[in-house]
């Protein structure tokens, strides 16, 4: 189960979630929820992953300081144990031969995570970008960071019937547009949403090296990303004016 959970905390970390709580699906036995949130609340992870990985909820006040706990450990000869008070773990133990080390879990209900989102998190609708227009993208996202202003840069997706058209506002003047033709055999509704630029990099990074070279996400009701990133789907939160 170590490398299950440290496999759990790479992919969280990939995308900057510093936050997370990891306990039993509470109405689906034999799944795990996941529910986590990077430190500007701008990339959300709340998903159900198939597998028991702990046998009581954890709260994990830094991502990065377990898993870089866990890490001075060879994972295939390394034991895990756990202390349970009040519901929820709060210590961890690892140790692997003399080598001993403890990681104070935190009080799940305390972490500044959602406890629900009110949205379909689901990919039905799903829009595949090609690796190609991806790195397109990346490449303006780049070139309109040389102007303007840094804190009020932002990109928005707008999809119309087949039509999927990028902007990328550098915060003072100027734009990039660029469309794209997504596949005609889907049934997609429309939509329109901004989110923050070093955000979505991420989560398009994380996307595409999960789906060979592609990076795969839908949109939500309100107007949230959903990405796949591989073992979990994280969600990008759009940007309010």
């Amino acid at each position: 189960m170590l490398s299950e959970i440290k496999n759990l905390l790479t992919t969280l970390d990939s995308v900057g979630i510093a936050e997370v709580a990891i306990e039993e699906a509470p109405d689906e036995k034999g799944f795990t929820l996941v529910r986590g949130a990077d430190s500007k609340n701008n990339i959300v992870v709340f998903h159900k992953i198939n597998g028991e990985y702990v046998d009581a909820m954890m709260g994990v006040q830094t991502v990065r300081g377990l898993l870089a706990r866990i890490d001075l450990f060879d994972i295939s000869k390394a034991q895990m144990s756990s202390s349970v008070n009040n519901g929820y773990i709060t210590d961890i133990t690892l140790k692997q031969g003399r080598r001993t080390s403890t990681f104070r879990c935190a009080d799940p209900k305390r972490l500044q995570i959602p406890k629900r989102v009110p949205s379909n998190l689901n990919l039905d609708q799903k829009i595949v970008l090609p690796g190609d227009y991806v790195a397109n993208i990346t490449t303006a996202i780049s070139a309109m960071g040389l102007t303007g202003s840094k804190m009020e840069r932002n990109i928005s997706l707008s999809l119309k019937g087949d039509v999927l058209t990028t902007t990328i506002f550098d915060g003072e003047d100027d734009n990039f547009s660029d469309e794209f033709i997504v596949d005609g055999g889907q049934d997609l509704d429309d939509f329109t949403s901004t989110w923050d630029i070093p955000a979505f990099q991420l989560v398009l990074k994380e996307s595409k090296a999960a789906n060979n070279g592609d990076a795969v996400f839908a949109v939500s009701e309100h107007k949230i990303g959903i990405f796949d990133i591989g073992l979990v789907n994280v969600l990008l939160i759009p940007l309010t004016k």
